[in-house]
């Protein structure tokens, strides 16, 4: 038996979670497996002991993906776990390979960078360390989090992707998930089912609604959104369904660092979404604001375009205020 608190846990926006709490939604076998898959506060482990909750406490079941058919959830999760397993024991094997590292460092303001070690270790052990090291830098108040990608690869091959194994690690340097590179066509099927999977879960989002992926930085399609539609409300009009998670989306308004709004779908998956604090939206994101209740015929079209059209003079002219001089000079200058 599925209950649905213990499954909402695995939902990554807080908002979307209480909604299916609050509708008692009742999630299939195959929706509440990819939900422990895609969540982000497991580690590698602990998704392998929540899969294996659900094998000794539910009914099989069959499922497919895009890519495949299955007769059995249960077997299919037992595979993915040992397959999961046979890799991790693979990667610690060092067997004349080499290891590096990179680390994702997501600072205070939400801007992340992607910050590259040139160097190389012969061992799992050795590389591990050097990481903990490294990332003693990123635990200071201006560092949020961060994420270690380590890589190893055969010494002799001259294929980036061939004899390679990625695993990622959290800030707390625990596994979370592992990448296999040229491996046997079974292997990969068994360890792309999950991204070959899509899902019509319903969300309490309305057009309108200001929303942001919760593991989202300020990006292209990423960031505060003005909704326009969500991805299981595109295929229901269209009377069809996703083919996989690429197609997990959220429709709507972006904005670029100039105040552009551009229509766009969303990086992150459309379950990954939260409210956005409206209190947030200052300088050029006020025009969000405005959008915002445009399409939720709050306003008119005509107060929407003067809206949009002073938002930017305002701030146009606050980017181009002179900085040199005193506020007492600008006071003196008329410009205060």
């Amino acid at each position: 038996m599925i209950i649905i608190d213990e499954i909402c846990k695995f939902v990554n926006s807080k908002d979307i979670a209480d909604y299916l709490g609050e509708i008692e939604y009742n999630f299939s076998l195959a929706e509440a497996s990819w939900l422990i898959y895609q969540c982000k506060h497991l580690n590698l482990k602990e998704k392998h002991k929540e899969w294996e909750h659900l094998i000794e406490n539910t009914f099989d079941w069959p499922f497919e993906t895009s890519e495949s058919k299955e007769p059995s959830l249960h077997r299919f999760l037992k595979r993915y776990i040992e397959t999961e397993n046979r890799y991790l024991k693979e990667f610690t094997n060092p067997d004349g390979s080499i290891y590096h590292f990179s680390v994702n460092v997501i600072e205070s303001n939400d801007l992340d960078y992607i910050a590259t070690v040139d160097c190389f270790y012969s061992s799992y052990e050795n590389c591990l360390q050097a990481a903990k090291e490294y990332c003693k830098d990123f635990q200071e108040p201006d560092c949020k989090s961060f994420r270690i990608k380590m890589v190893k690869k055969s010494i002799d091959s001259s294929d980036e992707f061939k004899d390679r194994l990625d695993i990622y690690l959290n800030n707390k340097f625990e596994i979370e998930s592992i990448d296999a590179y040229g491996i046997p066509e079974e292997d990969l099927n068994t360890l792309i089912a999950f991204d070959c999977m899509w899902f019509s879960f319903p969300t309490p989002f309305k057009k309108g609604d200001i929303i942001c992926g919760r593991h989202s930085s300020p990006d292209l399609c990423r960031g505060p959104m003005v909704l326009e539609c969500t991805a299981p409300e595109y295929y229901k009009e269209k009377n069809r369904k996703g083919r996989d998670i690429s197609d997990m989306w959220m429709m709507g308004y972006f904005q670029s660092d100039t105040g552009e709004i551009y229509s766009e779908t969303s990086n992150d998956n459309y379950m990954d979404f939260e409210y956005y604090p409206i209190e947030k939206l200052t300088g050029k994101q006020r025009i969000l604001i405005a959008l915002s209740n445009y399409l939720k015929d709050e306003i008119d079209i005509s107060l929407m375009v003067k809206a949009y059209h002073q938002i930017l003079l305002e701030e146009t002219a606050h980017d181009n205020m002179p900085r040199e001089f005193t506020e007492e000079g600008l006071k003196l200058a008329g410009l205060r």
